[in-house]
């Protein structure tokens, strides 16, 4: 029987803490099927080791001039470790699934769904709002974790994280990009008249992705954020699951 969970999540500076997208994701998922947790937050610099003393595999495969060994979020239920914010999502949606005081992580069978969503979040918004949300990043974070993010994003981006910010023309451009992918997403829930959610009256997982990318957007770059809102579906949607962010 599955116990108490345990789920490691980024140290910061914040209150609250929690603002990392990957890691929301989980959190997100673990209040929506309203399961007991407790949160370890770990500071950048600890993850790889903390994560190697427990016995887990590596997170990413070599090599790592670019990206980490260790990446969170990971859950302990029980004696099951889990890593990775979807495998951890399906393992979630396995182990618990819906009940009469439950609801469905991924109602009518939408774990293909969250994957396509997933995929379009990375591609479409992720991959342009890092160029204006990463340089914020060390102000987020502990002492520790912050001079660790700058000397990593360094090495793996070749450039001083201040250098990495944009000119304010490309900046605009890249707000356009950014918000063009939310407006993939309202349209998507424009679909289901009787929303706010993608599968129209469910709350699901692909749901909780958005609302994670969205909160760590409206930290990164609150522009972007503001401007997104203006969309009554997106904002009907973040009002429906903002709760779950706590």
């Amino acid at each position: 029987m599955p116990g108490k969970i345990t789920f490691y999540d980024v140290l910061s500076a914040l209150d609250p803490p929690q603002w990392s997208s990957n890691t929301l994701r989980t959190r997100l998922a673990l209040n929506f099927l309203q399961l007991p947790y407790t949160t370890v937050f770990i500071s950048y610099p600890d993850i790889e080791s903390t994560l190697c003393g427990l016995g887990l595999e590596p997170s990413n495969p070599p090599p790592y001039d670019k990206q980490p060994a260790y990446t969170l979020p990971v859950i302990k239920d029980g004696d099951k470790w889990v890593s990775g914010s979807f495998d951890i999502a399906v393992y979630l949606a396995k182990q618990y699934p819906a009940s009469p005081m439950r609801r469905a992580l991924f109602p009518h069978n939408t774990i293909p769904l969250a994957r396509l969503i997933a995929g379009y979040l990375n591609d479409k918004v992720l991959t342009p709002a890092r160029k204006l949300a990463f340089p914020r990043v060390p102000t987020w974070l502990d002492d520790r974790g912050a001079a660790y993010f700058r000397a990593t994003r360094q090495q793996w981006l070749g450039v001083p994280l201040e250098e990495y910010y944009s000119s304010p023309d490309e900046q605009a451009k890249i707000r356009i990009d950014v918000l063009k992918g939310l407006d993939g997403i309202s349209k998507m829930l424009k679909d289901h008249p009787n929303g706010p959610f993608l599968q129209g009256e469910d709350c699901g997982y692909s749901d909780l992705q958005v609302i994670a990318v969205m909160a760590w957007i409206r930290r990164g770059d609150p522009d972007t954020w503001n401007t997104a809102m203006e969309s009554p579906e997106m904002k009907q949607l973040w009002e429906a699951c903002e709760a779950w962010l706590a």
